[in-house]
């Protein structure tokens, strides 16, 4: 009698520390799946500072008065040979268009947080989304790709809702 309660309670106490041990297992699952997401957004937004990235949003002002369409800036720019100062512009733009892109991406994925992100760079990407649309656009033509930068055009619409939201509050 006295060893079935033992086992009894043995029994209990192997139950409750299994449950214990996954409880802490989710719980530290849960904190570095939260801080790789806080690193990620860190390295977006380092990324977004960086020199390189101020070079492409300089060049997208430089020429911004050049252009007001995807077939003008095809023209002017994306279909100029490789090596001029045109093309050359046109590769220091993409920068910022790719990392546009490749953040939505993320988004989409539930890769960074969204929140984070769009605290982050929102504000640039909504000063300089029509512009960038119409580059977008015209690289999707060249390259006859529709797709081409759709996680820009995602990231974008979901930074209007996010943005919305905030505003409601």
């Amino acid at each position: 009698m006295i060893l079935e309660s033992l086992l009894l309670i043995f029994k209990y106490l192997l139950a409750f520390l299994g449950g214990f041990t996954v409880i802490v297992a989710i719980k530290q699952l849960l904190e570095a799946q939260h801080q790789r997401a806080a690193a990620m957004s860190w390295s977006l937004y380092k990324t977004y500072s960086s020199e390189e990235m101020e070079v492409a949003k300089k060049t997208l002002y430089l020429i911004k008065d050049e252009f007001s369409n995807a077939e003008e800036y095809k023209a002017k720019f994306h279909d100029q040979e490789l090596g001029s100062e045109a093309k050359t512009q046109d590769r220091k733009i993409l920068f910022r268009l790719r990392f546009f892109h490749q953040a939505g991406l993320l988004v989409k994925k539930r890769l960074v947080d969204a929140d984070l992100l769009f605290g982050l760079v929102g504000q640039g990407l909504k000063t300089d989304y029509n512009l960038l649309g119409i580059i977008a656009e015209s690289h999707r033509r060249a390259h006859l790709s529709p797709l081409m930068f759709d996680h820009f055009e995602y990231l974008y619409n979901r930074y209007l809702k996010w943005e919305a939201s905030k505003q409601k509050k």
